[in-house]
């Protein structure tokens, strides 16, 4: 194994390890949090949403990182299947939630 895949693999590792706490623990994030990491995800990652996309999440909004990054990944129909299109939307989620609870 590569020092960068040796690198990725630990760092997807942690990753995993920082959303299952999430799920064991779930959060649910203040309306305008949501709202500020949705804009956060459409501005800089280029995901679409629909301003009745907005309201649903602000509504409702999943209650851990996965499910989260999950829910805006299908809405914007890339689905959940590409890590090149995942990992930066659930780490830009996940720096999201662990700041919610830092709080």
């Amino acid at each position: 194994m590569s020092r960068q895949q040796r690198h990725r693999s630990e760092s997807h590792s942690t990753l995993e390890a920082d959303v299952a706490t999430f799920i064991e623990r779930p959060v649910t994030l203040p309306a305008h949090v949501v709202r500020a990491i949705l804009d956060e995800l459409t501005g800089d990652l280029g995901i679409c949403l629909t301003a009745q996309d907005y309201e649903n999440i602000e509504a409702d909004p999943p209650r851990d990182p996965q499910a989260f990054a999950e829910l805006v990944l299908n809405l914007d129909g890339l689905g959940a299947g590409d890590p090149e299109t995942v990992l930066p939307v659930l780490r830009r989620v996940l720096k999201t939630f662990q700041g919610a609870v830092a709080r």
